[in-house]
């Protein structure tokens, strides 16, 4: 028991349950290992360890991403020759910028605010009888959104092959690429969103 209890708590003296008695430990720390424990819990407190355990592999994560991305986009050749243009530091960086932006780009929920101001304004004529009148206790009654590190990375790097797919469909007559990709993004999300729109007013209006 004294021994989780100094787990738990390294910088108090241990007490009896009943009588409030400090208990008296033999052999001491001493105050070398007073002073270690101290500094220990204020850098636990200062510093978060897990977040700079993940980074490395984020940072590896969005790099290798960018880079297939590059690859993906403009070819083995041609994206070779990109990087190879810059300085190690650069094609690493901007690398990464090209992953993140993916992950992030597909984790905004731009149809979840689109719909709360649709909602929002269903006293308007020609928005009452598609969208009903969103009450004050219907954030808490909307279904919390599922977030997991294994769907945002694959849905950030399937993002690419999604928009290259659309944008050959669509926008064939574009001639440039990374028009065409863009394009095909939007259009990708712009289309994902509206079925996400459908679906969250579908399941709000059964509740």
């Amino acid at each position: 028991m004294i021994q989780r209890f100094e787990a738990y708590h390294p910088t108090r003296r241990p007490r009896c349950r009943f009588c409030r008695t400090r208990y008296i430990i033999l052999p001491k720390k001493g105050p070398v290992i007073h002073v270690m424990e101290k500094l220990l819990l204020k850098l636990n407190s200062i510093i978060d360890i897990k977040f700079i355990a993940a980074y490395p592999i984020m940072e590896v994560i969005g790099t290798t991403c960018g880079c297939l991305t590059l690859t993906f986009v403009f070819g083995h050749e041609e994206a070779k020759q990109l990087i190879m243009e810059c300085s190690p530091v650069e094609a690493a960086s901007n690398c990464a910028l090209i992953g993140y932006g993916l992950l992030y780009i597909h984790e905004i929920t731009w149809e979840e605010w689109l719909l709360h101001g649709l909602r929002r304004c269903s006293r308007l004529p020609f928005l009452k009888g598609v969208f009903p009148r969103e009450y004050p206790n219907s954030l808490t009654r909307r279904r919390k959104r599922m977030w997991s590190i294994c769907s945002t990375i694959a849905g950030g790097a399937l993002l690419p092959v999604y928009a290259k797919i659309i944008g050959k469909l669509m926008f064939s007559s574009v001639e440039s690429p990374v028009n065409q990709l863009l394009l095909g993004g939007v259009s990708f999300l712009a289309v994902k969103g509206i079925l996400k729109m459908y679906y969250e007013q579908k399941i709000y209006v059964r509740e």
